[in-house]
Formats: C-alpha cells, structure tokens, sequence
C-alpha cells in the first residue's frame, strides 16, 4: 500500500518504512512518526531524499495529523479520497 508524503506527496510503498527502519537500527513507530509529521525527507535522512512541500500538501498534512500512528488509515483515507 502506498502512503503519500504529507509533505511532498510522493508516494511511498509501507514495507519502505519497515525497511529503512531496519536498516538504520531504528523502529517503525519511530520512522513513520517522522514521515507523518516531518517528511520523507526527514524520515529517510540517511537515503539523501529531497522533500519540498507541495500544492495541496496542506490537506495531507491534517489527516496524517488527525490519524496519528494509524498510518494504514492515513493510507487508506489519501486513496478513498483520490489525494
């Protein structure tokens, strides 16, 4: 399943942040907090992703916000709502 960056909106796959985790030694809660309130860019630091905020982005941000650690739903609410 693929989960947007609310910041950029490149699509990630989910097993990438399991993956990244990993592979930095780190968590997947740890991780996927970042990604939803920093960015890819921050949350993959170490893979040199460049994130800039993007048009739109701004909704991205609140439902990955409302949702918190429940990435599948932020996930799944992006897809139904065509973001």
């Amino acid at each position: 399943m693929d989960i947007k960056c609310p910041k950029c909106r490149e699509p990630w796959d989910n097993d990438t942040i399991h993956d990244y985790a990993g592979e930095i030694g780190s968590t997947y809660a740890e991780v996927s907090k970042l990604f939803r309130t920093k960015g890819c860019g921050v949350a993959f630091d170490e893979w040199g992703i460049t994130c800039e905020k993007s048009q739109g982005s701004e909704i991205l941000s609140e439902l990955a916000d409302l949702l918190g650690d429940d990435i599948d739903g932020y996930a799944s609410m992006v897809e139904d709502l065509g973001l």
